[in-house]
């Protein structure tokens, strides 16, 4: 049975990194799957990957219904779920379509997606990451090993770091000796917890190959 997906504009644009380059080839992948995204979000990727979302029939963009839009946006803060205008369109899409998945690399977003459905008690809307779809994807089996290996730890490199120091450059430093550490060791925290992400999936998917012997021990 065909999958509901949204995707946050920054999953397109992981995919779509040059290091990377598997959006094309996830949009193939997920051909039996529906992939939306709300004209909010998809207004803020570029011309190319504009271009690779339309070429897709699979891919929905779906125009935001402003009335609709407010009246969940009311009850997020209702909830004390806070979230940018733009990133509020991803959770209210796949709230309003029910969606099996949504996925962002932005982990306020991811975080949040997890606050609401178990707030809400919701069975769909399960968030994702990038890399837990490149997961989805290879346990359908429209990918090999190899290739879920690469192109995972190729976003870790090309796309984690990157996000990560930029989250490190947001802080202010004009601080304290005692504050400043703990600036970072919030950032260290924060590293471990997005690489628990990759790890997690690649090992255990490693460990049953093995299991398997389709690995050699």
């Amino acid at each position: 049975m065909a999958k509901k997906i949204v995707i946050d504009a920054c999953v397109a644009f992981d995919l779509n990194h040059p290091k990377v380059n598997f959006l094309d080839d996830s949009l193939k992948f997920l051909s039996e799957d529906i992939v939306l995204i709300s004209t909010v979000n998809f207004e803020e990727t570029d011309l190319k990957i504009q271009r690779i979302l339309k070429s897709y029939k699979n891919v929905q963009i779906i125009d935001k219904d402003e009335t609709k839009f407010g009246k969940f946006s009311t009850d997020l803060e209702t909830l004390k779920i806070n979230l940018t205008w733009k990133d509020r369109y991803v959770l209210f899409l796949a709230n309003e379509v029910k969606a099996d998945f949504v996925v962002s690399s932005d982990f306020n977003v991811y975080d949040k997606a997890s606050r609401l459905r178990k707030l809400k008690n919701f069975r769909f809307m399960e968030p994702m990451t990038t890399v837990l779809l490149l997961e989805y994807i290879y346990n359908q089996g429209k990918i090999g090993y190899g290739v879920f290996f690469e192109k995972s730890l190729y976003l870790y490199k090309y796309k984690e770091i990157d996000n990560m120091l930029e989250h490190l450059g947001k802080q202010n430093f004009n601080v304290t000796r005692e504050e400043q550490i703990e600036i970072i060791e919030d950032c260290k925290k924060t590293m471990k917890h997005r690489f628990q992400f990759y790890k997690d999936p690649i090992i255990a998917e490693f460990r049953h190959l093995l299991s398997l012997g389709e690995i050699p021990s």
